[in-house]
């Protein structure tokens, strides 16, 4: 099992460890504001079954802001109900000290959502290190797959626009 972030070809120095140490980057007017904070975060990865746990979104680029949420992936081994989604933005948001947690299911993401996530993200936890660079390769084939038909989605809704103008 592997615990903390990671990008690919980075290994961590830890593994097989209990307590997960998140590091976040605050931009500040310019100064960079570094601090890390104990997580137990394989603890909630069994609770939940998951096999593998992501951040990403503005914490990952940088573009945080006052207010920005948490974007956390989790793909689990069974299928968790609106309930255990709930509870499981309950325990994040204890890990993360924000309430605000946009929760995403990997196995009910879109092609384009699947892949924007894999495009740049932080692996939080997973039980095993070939899940994370399958589910990226899969992303991408899908979203290359499915391109043309987001291509053509977005030329139909151009058109429309120009009708109604």
């Amino acid at each position: 099992m592997r615990f903390g972030f990671h990008t690919p070809g980075n290994k961590l120095a830890n593994e097989n460890v209990c307590v997960f140490f998140l590091v976040s980057i605050c931009y500040n007017g310019g100064k960079m504001k570094v601090w890390t904070s104990k997580i137990k975060i394989q603890d909630i990865a069994r609770k939940y079954s998951c096999d593998m746990i992501l951040l990403f979104g503005s914490r990952i680029t940088g573009q945080i802001y006052k207010g920005s949420d948490f974007d956390v992936a989790y793909l689990s081994k069974k299928g968790l109900n609106l309930e255990d989604e709930a509870k499981l933005i309950i325990d994040l948001s204890l890990i993360f000290k924000s309430e605000n947690i946009d929760l995403v299911n990997l196995k009910k993401a879109s092609p384009l959502l699947f892949y924007a996530i894999f495009k740049n993200c932080q692996v939080v936890y997973e039980s095993d290190p070939l899940i994370f660079h399958s589910l990226r390769a899969y992303a991408f084939k899908k979203y290359i797959e499915t391109k043309p038909l987001y291509y053509d989605k977005f030329e139909r809704l151009k058109k429309k626009l120009k009708r109604i103008k």
